[in-house]
């Protein structure tokens, strides 16, 4: 409710996130170092390999179909009494578009990305924002890599460009604004309980295998050309015979005198075969973290 907070959120169109932070390469020692930040509060690392695991395109899919259960038939409850039933009819109703209020309010996207937080990181956050001519506010999902949790204060906050700004969940603020908090992974440490720890060991994994296989097959996926030339030949021929081979293209034929020779070296193309083991064994690993099987 600062002042300051209001005065920034309007100068910049509402919006609360810093640029984000990217980090692009991963090493499993940073998986320690993703504990240890976490322990002390600082969502950040955490965050930011969830945010970077989406660039794997098994363990994104999982993830959606984990998370489609938001966009499924709903079933309202509480409607035994006439309060009851007349919130249902609200949320059902349609105001002045195909989708209910309550799609409106609550759009499958930000719904799925929130629970996908949950999972993957433990903790979820969003915020109730006012929408400009309406009557209810729209759920926008917040960054988890910038969740802050204060241990001598036993309070989270979320880092904006205005500053620390503590979030109370379901206590709107003057101007309307609202935070939404998931703990999936419970009360106290929920990190600890997300599935980041497996899924990142996994994910590093991967991305380590895949890029020696694309290596591999860059350097040996081609066989190697082998000019042989007999022991009285001078320099020049040598180097001309050299230049030659390297000219070497589609349909090239070689009449060659005696004792000289070319042939072709390749690879038994086994080699890479330890690298996609390890990818498939990544891929089941997103698997069972993800559905159990």
């Amino acid at each position: 409710t600062s002042p300051m907070v209001d005065r920034v959120r309007r100068a910049i169109g509402g919006q609360l996130e810093a640029l984000p932070t990217t980090k692009q390469h991963w090493f499993l020692s940073d998986l320690e170092e993703c504990q240890g930040q976490a322990d002390r509060g600082d969502m950040s690392l955490i965050g930011m390999l969830a945010q970077t695991m989406h660039r794997d395109g098994v363990l994104r899919g999982l993830l959606d179909v984990r998370t489609s259960i938001t966009s499924l038939p709903r079933r309202f409850r509480g409607g035994s009494t006439p309060l009851g039933r007349e919130v249902i009819e609200v949320l059902q109703s349609k105001n002045g578009s195909d989708r209910s209020v309550f799609d409106e309010m609550l759009p499958t996207a930000e719904l799925s990305r929130i629970c996908e937080d949950g999972l993957v990181c433990g903790v979820g956050v969003g915020e109730l924002v006012p929408v400009v001519g309406r009557n209810f506010p729209v759920l926008v999902r917040r960054l988890p890599q910038n969740l802050w949790y204060l241990w001598n204060q036993n309070q989270w906050f979320y880092r904006s460009i205005a500053g620390l700004i503590p979030i109370v969940p379901g206590m709107p603020d003057e101007n309307g604004h609202c935070w939404v908090f998931y703990t999936p992974g419970g009360r106290i440490l929920p990190w600890q309980y997300g599935l980041w720890t497996a899924l990142g060991r996994a994910f590093i994994s991967k991305e380590h295998a895949f890029y020696s296989r694309q290596n591999y097959i860059a350097k040996l996926a081609n066989p190697a050309r082998v000019a042989e030339a007999p022991l009285g030949a001078s320099q020049s021929e040598r180097t001309g015979f050299l230049r030659d081979v390297i000219k070497w293209g589609l349909n090239t034929c070689f009449e060659l005198p005696v004792g000289w020779n070319v042939r072709l070296v390749e690879s038994n193309g086994r080699g890479f075969q330890v690298m996609q083991d390890d990818i498939t064994e990544c891929n089941k690993e997103f698997a069972v973290a993800l559905c159990g099987n």
